[in-house]
């Protein structure tokens, strides 16, 4: 009787398992429009920044901040992403003093 007994445990474990890995792949359909969502909205962002370069000579971090209504470590993130793309340049090392300009093509 209890090889009876493993054996039912074993199959409902399976099932259960089962049905808890097919429910989260379902999730993950909706994470990755939530990703997609969020990448658009990035890109729309860094957009708005560009556009914002265009009309400025400079830009700070601070201006980025109140621009797209961002934290300091987003703008950051935003203005090093420009940078390492080759669309904008750091002027000047740390601090205040910091702005970033476009890069004429």
């Amino acid at each position: 009787m209890d090889y009876l007994e493993l054996f039912i445990g074993i199959v409902v474990g399976f099932i259960v398992a089962r049905l808890v890995f097919c429910g989260s792949r379902k999730k993950s359909g909706g994470e990755s429009e939530l990703i997609d969502r969020q990448t658009r909205e990035k890109q729309e962002k860094k957009q708005k920044l560009i556009g914002m370069l265009q009309v400025q000579s400079k830009v700070s971090n601070s201006d980025v901040q109140k621009l797209l209504d961002v934290s300091d470590a987003t703008a950051t993130r935003y203005l090093d992403e420009l940078e390492e793309e080759g669309l904008v340049r750091q002027v000047g090392e740390a601090g205040h003093q910091v702005y970033y300009e476009k890069i004429e093509k």
